[in-house]
């Protein structure tokens, strides 16, 4: 796992993924036009590398609190066995997924840029 991290971000310090031609797009929003709850997760951890937090939180508000969590779930995995956290996780990604694909004001916010 390390190593595939380290080969992720070394691919994302020099490709630009969203003006990659290589790099795949999400294949969920290419069929049906929705945003999944990992929709812009590979721009935001580029912006991430790139040192943008905010271009990282515009791609996907979600993506910092969960890359949080699976580094809390590497470094103690006894926390993740507690399955309250793991439901609440679930409904928190649930109820992301709805709201980001309402098409009224507040919630357009939470859909990557295009």
């Amino acid at each position: 796992m390390p190593l595939g991290f380290l080969g992720g971000v070394g691919v994302l310090c020099f490709a630009d993924p969203a003006t990659s031609w290589w790099l795949p797009g999400c294949f969920f929003h290419r069929l049906t036009t929705l945003h999944c709850p990992g929709c812009g997760n590979t721009r935001a951890f580029h912006a991430l590398v790139h040192g943008d937090w905010s271009a990282c939180v515009a791609y996907n508000p979600l993506f910092l609190p969960l890359l949080v969590y699976l580094l809390v779930a590497c470094l103690y995995p006894r926390l993740t066995t507690w399955h309250r956290l793991n439901w609440v996780l679930a409904g928190v990604i649930i109820t992301f997924f709805a709201l980001r694909n309402l098409p009224w004001m507040p919630f357009t916010l939470l859909a990557p840029p295009a």
